[in-house]
Order: C-alpha cells, then sequence, then structure tokens
C-alpha cells in the first residue's frame, strides 16, 4: 500500500512540475505581430506577404475600399506587395516596413502611393485582358511632327527607361511627350497606342522613318514602388531628382528579342522651368495641375479637375 501511495504523489509530483514546464514555455512564446492595413482608396486590394527562406507561408489578404484588414506576420523587416488587381491597369506597389516584436504596427494605403491620383476598381477584368498580338496591316502615322514635339518637350519633367532584364541592365533613356517616347539621344522614338509604334530618326529626331521591327507592347499591369529599387536607381543614374518610378513590362511584337522592362518617372530637376499652373491650380508631382477646391474638399464623391500645366517658351 505504502509502494502505492508512493507511485501516487510521484505521478501527482511529476504532472504538477510538467504543467508548471508547459506554462512557463507557453508564457516565454513571443505574441504575434500584426500589421493592420488601411485602404484609402476606391480599389480592392489583396496583400500578398513575401516570405523569407524557412519561413511558413502567409495567406494573402483581400482589403475592400476604404476598409481595413489584419496580417500576423513574423516579427523582423517584412516585404508586401500591395496589388489594387480590379484596377485598369493593375497596379501592384511593393513596401517594406518594420515589424516589433508583439506589436500591432499600421499602414496606410493611398492612391498617391500607388502611383495615380484616383484609383478605382475597373468595370470589368475582360477590359485589360486583350493583348494585341502582331501589328496591324494598315499603320497610320502620328498625327504630330516627332521632331516638333520631341524638340518642344526636351526639358520636361516626365521620363522614361527601356531596359532589359539582365544583371547588367543597358538602360535607353527617353522624353515623354503626351503620346511620344523621345530617345534622349534623338536616333528614334515610340508613338504610344495599343502598339507603341516604332520610328527610326537621324540625330535630333530629323526625317522620322515609320520601322515595325522595333514595336512594342506593354503589359497591362503598372509595379511602384515605395522603397529603392534597381528601375530608380537606373532612373537617378540620368536624374538624380527622379520619384515616382513606374514600371511595366514591354513585350516586342516579333518577338525576337526578350521581353523589357518599361519605366516611367517623373523628376523634380525641371518642376519650376517654364510650367505654370492657372489660377486655383497647383502642380501635382505626376505633372497635372490639380484644383487646389477640390483637393482640400472633405467630399468623397466629389471629383478632382485636372488640366494640363501651362509651358512657357
Amino acid at each position: 500500500m505504502d509502494s502505492v501511495r508512493t507511485l501516487c504523489l510521484f505521478v501527482a509530483v511529476w504532472l504538477l512540475i510538467a504543467n508548471g514546464l508547459g506554462l512557463a514555455e507557453a508564457k516565454s512564446t513571443p505574441p504575434d505581430s500584426q500589421i493592420l492595413f488601411r485602404n484609402d482608396t476606391d480599389a480592392t486590394m489583396r496583400i500578398d506577404a513575401i516570405v523569407e527562406k524557412g519561413d511558413k507561408p502567409i495567406s494573402p489578404q483581400i482589403v475592400q475600399p476604404h476598409a481595413q484588414t489584419r496580417m500576423s506576420v513574423p516579427a523582423g523587416s517584412r516585404t508586401f506587395e500591395l496589388i489594387a488587381f480590379r484596377a485598369n491597369p493593375v497596379r501592384i506597389h511593393r513596401i517594406k516596413t518594420e515589424v516589433s516584436e508583439g506589436t500591432t504596427s499600421q499602414f496606410n494605403i493611398s492612391a498617391h502611393m500607388m502611383g495615380l491620383y484616383l484609383l478605382e476598381d475597373a468595370g470589368a477584368l475582360a477590359s485589360i485582358a486583350a493583348l494585341p498580338t502582331g501589328v496591324p496591316n494598315k499603320i497610320k502615322a502620328p498625327a504630330v511632327d516627332i521632331a516638333e514635339r520631341c524638340r518642344r518637350w526636351a526639358d520636361i519633367s516626365d521620363r522614361a527607361i527601356i531596359w532589359n532584364h539582365g544583371a547588367a541592365p543597358t538602360p535607353m533613356q527617353y522624353y515623354q511627350s503626351g503620346a511620344l517616347l523621345c530617345a534622349v539621344d534623338g536616333s528614334h522614338a515610340f508613338h504610344e497606342g495599343a502598339i507603341y509604334e516604332h520610328y527610326v530618326c537621324r540625330n535630333a529626331w530629323q526625317d522620322c522613318v515609320r520601322h515595325s521591327d522595333g514595336d512594342a507592347f506593354a503589359v497591362p499591369v503598372v509595379r511602384t514602388s515605395s522603397f529603392i529599387d534597381i528601375a530608380l536607381r537606373l532612373a537617378r543614374e540620368k536624374d538624380a531628382h527622379a520619384d515616382f518610378a513606374r514600371t511595366q513590362s514591354l513585350e516586342w511584337v516579333r518577338g525576337e528579342r526578350p521581353a523589357s522592362w518599361l519605366t516611367r518617372y517623373h523628376t523634380f530637376g525641371n518642376l519650376n522651368l517654364g510650367r505654370e499652373c492657372p489660377p486655383g491650380y497647383r502642380l501635382h508631382y505626376q505633372g497635372k495641375c490639380i484644383n487646389i477646391a477640390d483637393a482640400l474638399a472633405d467630399d468623397p464623391d466629389r471629383g478632382v479637375r485636372m488640366v494640363e500645366p501651362e509651358i512657357d517658351r
């Protein structure tokens, strides 16, 4: 009988120790870290966490317009892709943020950040699904004189780069002039449309001739970034004040060379050179003049009027 009591006492003591160890282990496990994503746009967003090697997968979250959602993530430096998958075009914005252990951080998703002043869901995904597959039989020359437009706008603040996917990118720099992409060296230009029509020119965009071998089209997915990436570094090699890089994949119609990247950006270096807005408007970072009263109005249903800046020559 004494042996039975001794055994029972041993088991009871062991259970108490085991429970104590279990409680201590539970208390030592750090609570989950979270990020609260607030969607301040009119677009439906999907939030994809980019997991590090060895981390557990993190399920993507959908956050509706003007709503919020929480995501539990490991503490540390985390990377996310914010995808406006119903916008036209689809827009992907990559961010990197620090998440402290056991705390809840907050991140606000804004239309300015995504690269559009107004960002909303497209009427239907089908509207962006069709891509051109070849060169049309009849190609019309652009309705503007390439040399005149490219020379006239050579100091504007909207720029672009076409670059390859390799480890050592070889960027070609462009001025953005309305529907024209003017190569900085004056050797060629693209006229934008469903297909980017290619024109080969003599120096300073003289005597430009249609050359369909260089035709391309941009895949309707725009990528932006809030931290320095390769596209923005390439832009700043040419323009130290470059910002707001927006990148699309550029497919070549003939398919004889790999796809490239088309990066558009804005440089603040020439922001005030002869670019003025009419009274009641201010210059927005994307190069448009926006109505001040509309921008300041606390009315979600009110639109924002935008006009082109006046160029003083």
